[in-house]
């Protein structure tokens, strides 16, 4: 009797990093972060961590889709090779790049050379991840519809939070930061309505919204007119008034 075959194994690992990759989309979708230290130390987000998690089974589908032992639905092109090396290249920058002292907070000093190395490797390395997973564990249309799913939970999650803390002022289930409290409006004073979504500033919400609004129109204007489509043309609506609703002058500048 003979166990289980290469393709049957590769399935299954496949459909258990898709089971990690949808909730790591939904988390994507907020900005709660915790700290496993004190001030200076670099704070993580569920999104991030399951991205690490991902991380191995990324690498091990690349390695062996290389030496043509798997079979993957896209083996890696020139895109995706731009962003590996692209990656490579600005993580290779951030180590050369000499910091003596960063400011952490009520005048806190955090000496440091390896700080934007840090930074830098949490702001790329989840979405390198995300992706590479997508291109080697997503293997049909259901998949895809179940991962653009989750993301339009969470994207409706947020721009019905969005629209309920515009009109009544609130609730911030992630707190916000100190800067936020400082966010001016339109005419240039100190806001008392702070539409942030999951997330810890109206600015920061405004940079993942543009995004997501450009998504949901693109989705709404495509094919012919079902109640999925429908479904898309109120995403839209939604995302574009939590988009205005933050005051966010930078939202223009990303439009353009």
């Amino acid at each position: 009797m003979t166990g289980p075959s290469r393709q049957d194994r590769d399935q299954v690992g496949d459909r258990v990093a898709l089971f990690v990759l949808i909730p790591a989309v939904v988390l994507a979708c907020a900005e709660y972060r915790f700290s496993v230290g004190g001030k200076g130390v670099l704070t993580l987000s569920g999104f991030e961590v399951l991205t690490y998690v991902l991380l191995p089974a990324v690498v091990w589908a690349w390695v062996v889709a290389a030496h043509g032992r798997r079979q993957v639905p896209r083996r890696p092109r020139g895109p995706t090779w731009f962003l590996v090396w692209y990656s490579a290249w600005v993580l290779m920058a951030a180590i050369a790049y000499p910091v003596a002292s960063v400011e952490v907070g009520d005048g806190v000093q955090a000496v440091t050379s390896s700080y934007p190395l840090q930074l830098d490797f949490k702001a790329l390395v989840p979405s390198v991840v995300t992706y590479l997973a997508v291109v080697f564990f997503v293997r049909s249309r259901t998949d895809l519809r179940l991962l653009v799913g989750a993301w339009y939970v969470g994207a409706g999650l947020n721009a019905t939070l969005a629209l309920v803390q515009y009109l009544t002022g609130g609730p911030h289930p992630v707190p916000l930061s100190d800067i936020a409290r400082e966010k001016l409006n339109w005419s240039g004073d100190v806001t008392d309505v702070l539409v942030s979504g999951f997330f810890s500033h109206p600015n920061s919400f405004a940079q993942v919204v543009i995004p997501w609004f450009v998504i949901a129109v693109v989705k709404a204007l495509t094919g012919r007119l079902t109640p999925g489509r429908v479904a898309w043309w109120v995403m839209a609506v939604a995302l574009g008034a939590a988009l205005s609703a933050t005051e966010s002058r930078g939202r223009f500048r990303g439009r353009c």
